[in-house]
């Protein structure tokens, strides 16, 4: 009887060492590497736009790096949810990457949406710069403990200004702003730090916007010279006045627990490396697009404006940060010393 015993908790045991040995490519998460993962990843680009090219080349990387275990599925122009609806995708858990800016962790990582707020950044180099700092690494570190991993935060697009309806005129002051139905993303962070340079916010998806403007409907909107060139907005609009009210860009963010515990170690490596390299290639093919389209659009007859009264507008965006009740106390200053040395450096 005890030599029977023996023999058979032999038997487990090697059972056991070969079932786990089978597994070698697996993360100590439990990572189950021969089952093919699917995911949804939704943004609100063209598929012709920078941001959707660079997408599609990193998911084909992806598939092809782990032997079509991956597969990517993209979303253009905000078919499927997006933005804040995005993360609440991700926060249940979806096989699901939401591609905007970090405003939309807000209700998560309040000092998320202050990493992109208004009148900070002079340039897409200088916020990737910033992006590499403690700072931003502390904030996906907090977003992580709330189920969020962030593998980018800079898809960029572009400075963001002031484009204004040929009925409207140019905006360009205060003054102008004020009382003006400006289009914003439909977040709080958009609609708040628009109504506190004066102007009279109008939540609405991006692709209602070329009608509202050609309508009437809106007076302008914030948004970027690529994003003017791309969706021909140039056609319904008459200036635009570059005064870098906000950064352009997109965060790429999935569900922690699924990178832990469903990618292998190797897989969360490409998955890294893929995400970063593609929103290098994004960022300068932007940048080339951006030094030819400017006299491309103004020969076409859109004005364009240098901005002017920016101290007025950094006033403005200092009180929004003071009064924004979820920013950690001396965000905005430790956020500024950040944006100083990549100025500098």
């Amino acid at each position: 009887m005890k030599k029977a015993k023996f023999v058979l908790i032999c038997a487990l045991t090697l059972l056991i060492a070969g079932t786990v040995f089978a597994g070698g490519g697996q993360s100590k998460g439990g990572a189950a590497s021969g089952k093919k993962l699917v995911f949804k990843l939704s943004h609100v680009f063209l598929p012709e736009q920078p941001l959707h090219i660079a997408l599609t080349r990193v998911a084909e990387n992806i598939n092809k790096r782990t032997n079509g275990r991956i597969e990517i599925q993209i979303f253009v122009d905000g078919q499927i949810a997006n933005g804040v609806d995005g993360v609440e995708q991700i926060v249940q858990n979806s096989y699901f990457i939401n591609v905007y800016d970090s405003s939309c962790v807000e209700n998560w990582v309040p000092d998320l949406a202050g990493f992109v707020g208004p009148m900070l950044y002079q340039s897409g180099q200088e916020y990737s710069a910033v992006c590499k700092s403690p700072l931003a690494q502390s904030l996906c570190a907090e977003a992580e403990k709330k189920g969020i991993k962030i593998l980018a935060l800079d898809y960029n697009f572009g400075m963001r200004g002031i484009l204004s309806t040929k009925r409207k005129g140019p905006i360009r002051t205060i003054a102008e702003l004020s009382g003006a139905k400006i289009r914003m993303p439909n977040t709080n962070f958009w609609i708040e730090t628009m109504n506190g340079f004066g102007a009279s916010s109008v939540g609405m998806p991006w692709a209602e916007v070329y009608n509202a403007m050609q309508a009437g409907i809106i007076d302008g909107l914030a948004t970027t010279l690529s994003d003017t060139y791309d969706n021909s907005l140039w056609e319904v609009s008459g200036s635009f006045t570059k005064n870098s009210l906000y950064i352009g860009t997109g965060a790429v963010m999935l569900p922690k627990k699924i990178w832990d515990e469903e990618l292998t170690a190797e897989e969360r490596r490409i998955f890294q490396e893929e995400f970063t390299a593609g929103a290098e290639y994004n960022n300068q093919m932007v940048y080339d697009l951006e030094a030819r389209v400017e006299s491309e659009m103004a020969q076409k007859g859109l004005q364009f404006f240098e901005g002017v009264e920016l101290d007025q507008y950094r006033l403005r965006a200092k009180k929004w940060f003071d009064n924004h009740k979820g920013l950690t106390p001396g965000f905005y200053e430790k956020l500024t010393a950040e944006i100083e040395k990549a100025r500098n450096s």
